[in-house]
């Protein structure tokens, strides 16, 4: 890696069933030369050597310690665009991964999913890990608007940061 690249801090937040698993993996499927790339979330956690996802709620502080790490690492061995998707409902839960960013010379982009234009009952059916009904109304219910105070330019300080992250993940 060449000491001109960008790199790329992405927080996806969204309510469970929103999507943001699906546009995180789309942002880090690309070609091997385009850099280091990986998706990471809380979830991840839950999942054992098959593949298998076993969530158990008394552990879920350890999964967002487990996943706040994760990124952390992915930082210090220069990725080039590491992508968290989690709900991410409220400011504080975010700002971790804003020092995580700025200590490593990162760039941040927040991308707000909230429902995806879909009603509670639409995302628990939607949802990959069985969300119940009442956890995303509680989501909802949480559901912080301003987690990244720079929203001029879609999270980055300006233009040129938007359209250079655009080109690098999203080429025809």
């Amino acid at each position: 890696m060449t000491a001109d690249v960008q790199k790329y801090i992405v927080i996806i937040r969204g309510l469970s069933g929103s999507g943001k698993r699906t546009v995180a993996d789309f942002m880090c499927d690309g070609d091997a030369d385009e850099g280091l790339r990986i998706a990471i979330s809380a979830n991840d956690y839950f999942y054992n050597e098959k593949d298998e996802f076993h969530f158990d709620p008394s552990k879920l502080k350890d999964a967002h310690h487990w996943c706040l790490q994760e990124v952390e690492i992915c930082a210090l061995q220069g990725y080039e665009l590491i992508v968290v998707h989690n709900t991410f409902t409220r400011k504080w839960e975010v700002e971790p991964y804003f020092h995580i960013a700025k200590k490593n010379g990162y760039r941040i982009s927040v991308l707000s999913m909230y429902d995806s234009g879909l009603n509670d009952m639409q995302l628990a059916d939607r949802s990959a890990h069985d969300v119940p009904l009442y956890s995303i109304r509680n989501q909802r219910k949480r559901w912080e608007l301003d987690v990244f105070r720079d929203q001029k330019h879609g999270g980055f300080k300006n233009k040129a940061d938007a359209k250079e992250l655009r080109k690098r993940n999203f080429k025809a």
